[in-house]
């Protein structure tokens, strides 16, 4: 897998490689920070599991961003980081868009990253925390998998 992240990670890393079924993400936020995150996936049996809460979640506003089992496939993650820290996130999917979460100002001193993938590509979420909040996340990206074309048989 790829992984595509922040330059700069500090305090607690945290790596969920691999859960790349996500069904729910709990996020508390803040006008400058996001304070926490906890995602929901599915496991190899079919089970939902809980991540760990990443953060301190004691943000001003709290929002559940809910996926669709049929055929809804995480394929974007950006947002806005302030200072070093993860300052708003956006989750997109294919067929629709989850945020603006923290702040939504268009002042300098923001730094934009974007990650974007095809439905099915996804492979897992990083990241770290420091001083409570979320300051960096990043994603695992799953390489090309070619299905050769099969031949019909004959008759």
């Amino acid at each position: 897998m790829f992984k595509l992240g922040p330059k700069i990670t500090r305090g607690e890393i945290w790596d969920l490689k691999g859960h790349s079924k996500i069904v729910e993400i709990l996020i508390t936020h803040q006008r400058y920070s996001i304070k926490s995150i906890r995602f929901s996936y599915r496991d190899a049996n079919n089970r939902v599991v809980h991540s760990p809460t990443y953060g301190d979640p004691c943000g001003l506003n709290f929002n559940i961003v809910e996926f669709n089992t049929d055929g809804e496939d995480l394929t974007s993650v950006s947002g806005k980081y302030l200072f070093g820290e993860l300052a708003s996130i956006v989750f997109g999917t294919n067929k629709r868009k989850f945020g603006p979460f923290g702040s939504t100002d268009s002042s300098s001193g923001y730094q934009d990253f974007n990650y974007e993938f095809k439905a099915g590509r996804f492979g897992g979420f990083h990241g770290s925390v420091s001083d409570g909040c979320v300051n960096a996340i990043g994603v695992y990206v799953k390489p090309y998998a070619h299905q050769p074309k099969r031949e019909p048989e004959s008759p």
